[in-house]
Order: C-alpha cells, then structure tokens, then sequence
C-alpha cells in the first residue's frame, strides 16, 4: 500500500525566521520571461508565524511545499530523517550540516 498522506521535506524556517518566498519552479530567468508577459509572480520575504515551520522539496521546479501552501504548523511534523534507505547507492546516515555558532569565529572578529 502506498501513503499518500505523508512527505519528506527540509524544515528551511522556524517560528520568527525570515524566508524568502519565489513562484515555485521557476528560475531567475524564467521570472523575467514572466513578469514581462503579465504572468502571476510572487518574489517576497516573509516571517514564519509562531507554532509554524516553513518547509522546501528537494526538486523545487515540482515540489508542492510551503511556497505553494504557506507555513506548515508544527503539529503537523511528525518525525526526522535520519538515514536514507533507497536508492541503494545513497544509503547512509543524514548528517547536519548546520554548525552552532559558538564554535565559529565571526568573520569580523577573524585577525591576520
């Protein structure tokens, strides 16, 4: 049986986060082609509510995520990948690539 109901994304905002906000799917060249015809754009930066995250697909020319439906309450997220399974030559774990910032030097502060 296949579930429909649920879907992998990254969480790419957080309750007081800012985001930017672009017709999905589309490129930069492909958003000048658009405004110059009269097509709908939306280019903005918004603050992601409280008790909600903003959420992206991996293939942003076809994904259905929160530049389609808006932020995504938090109730809502019901878990965390931690490894990929299939395809078979991508299995491993999913690490963070984020850093915490205490254990990064700020550039202006960096001297030579």
């Amino acid at each position: 049986m296949i579930r429909r109901d649920k879907a992998a994304k990254r969480v790419i905002g957080m309750p007081g986060d800012f985001v930017s906000v672009l017709t999905p799917g589309k490129r930069p060249e492909q958003l000048e082609d658009m405004d110059a015809v009269g097509g709908e754009l939306r280019e903005e930066i918004i603050q992601v509510p409280e008790g909600h995250c903003w959420i992206a697909g991996d293939n942003l020319d076809w994904s259905r995520d929160s530049r389609v439906y808006g932020p995504v309450p938090l109730a809502l997220v019901k878990g965390k990948v931690v490894a990929i399974l299939w395809p078979w030559d991508c299995i491993g774990w999913v690490k963070n690539a984020l850093v915490d910032p205490v254990d990064v030097e700020p550039e202006w502060r960096l001297t030579k």
